[in-house]
């Protein structure tokens, strides 16, 4: 899977067991054993963690060692949940999980920073992508009007290269195939005919 993927549904399955704490908590009995919940390599995300599938680049980014420190303090924090339910120390075990308590602060904290690794990884391989043909792309201050062209943009997911082709218009954008106007912010531009002169750098 894509380190897309792999995030969304870490981040699914990191959820899902908040809801089954929670129920656990609720009933006051716990199958689960802290040990086995304490280690950070068992769960199908922890093992993509310290498995070689990740590509070189995800690995390089300094969000992946920040990851790899909050999702142990995550399982430590969970077998401490578990513990204590195991003990009968429903309150104590609660405080933990409540809104402000350690187990949600870290679970809050992990999932940011899980998608701040997603988003640097796409934003550096935008940048390689533009780095890689630079001599055809152009800044976009330089982009000329009433033309198809090609636009690399920035959004709430980081920069990424536009599939269809695009005109400048005095007080904007416009998408060239269907005429409408587009809200896009623009970094660089190419000609729309030139974007298969170099081979593609996949941004995701």
């Amino acid at each position: 899977m894509s380190i897309e993927e792999e995030i969304a549904k870490a981040i699914r399955d990191h959820e899902r067991w908040k809801v089954n704490l929670c129920a656990s908590i609720e009933s006051g009995t716990i199958s689960a054993d802290a040990l086995d919940v304490g280690k950070d390599n068992i769960c199908t995300f922890g093992r993509w963690l310290y498995g070689s599938t990740i590509p070189n680049d995800a690995r390089y980014d300094p969000n992946y060692i920040i990851v790899h420190f909050l999702h142990s303090k995550f399982h430590e924090c969970a077998a401490k949940v578990v513990h204590l339910l195991s003990e009968g120390k429903r309150v104590q075990a609660g405080a933990l999980m409540a809104s402000g308590g350690e187990y949600t602060k870290i679970s809050d904290q992990l999932i940011a920073t899980m998608l701040q690794w997603m988003k640097s990884v796409h934003k550096a391989r935008a940048e390689k992508h533009l780095h890689h043909d630079e001599a055809l792309w152009m800044d976009i201050s330089s982009a000329p009007f009433n033309c198809d062209l090609q636009l690399s943009v920035i959004n709430k997911d980081g920069m990424h290269v536009l599939v269809f082709p695009c005109r400048r218009v005095p007080d904007g954008w416009i998408n060239s195939e269907s005429n409408q106007r587009i809200d896009v912010k623009p970094t660089h531009w190419r000609d729309w005919g030139r974007r298969n002169e170099t081979a593609k750098v996949p941004l995701g």
